[in-house]
């Protein structure tokens, strides 16, 4: 399907697109991913990624479509436990909350609950590329 130089090369492009995140320069960033993407990394965490730049940007028709499908996949995920489970949707609801949008407030602001997860159960990859801040226990 995917050859291991794509998958290199996807892994390469992925840190990339975490340094534009870094760097704020969320367009660039966007574009990147998009080729992450093509290149067979496709995940969860390239789609909460997608969901910081797009809103980033500001792009909220955008924001509402990868809103529901991160939503609906987030609970099926096999390689995450529960606690990084809600981490990521308290991440994507900070995200959507930063846009000030009523539909995806009231729809997912619930996620934005920190008791919902404990911090310490939660990679230190996931904390560092997804960081959390508005969370009172998390540190940098």
């Amino acid at each position: 399907m995917f050859g291991i130089f794509n998958r290199i090369k996807a892994a390469k492009n992925w840190v990339v697109c975490l340094e534009l995140s870094s760097k704020k320069r969320y367009q660039d960033g966007l574009d990147l991913l998009e080729i992450v993407n093509k290149q067979g990394l496709y995940n969860i965490e390239t789609l909460l990624l997608k969901i910081f730049f797009l809103t980033s940007l500001e792009q909220v028709e955008s924001v509402k479509q990868e809103f529901d499908y991160f939503f609906e996949s987030i609970w099926n995920q096999a390689n995450y436990s529960k606690d990084e489970k809600y981490y990521m949707a308290a991440y994507a609801a900070w995200c959507g909350n930063s846009l000030n949008e009523k539909c995806i407030k009231d729809k997912y602001l619930k996620y934005l609950a920190f008791d919902n997860y404990n911090l310490k159960n939660v990679r230190n990859a996931l904390k560092m590329n997804f960081p959390l801040r508005v969370d009172p226990r998390f540190k940098k």
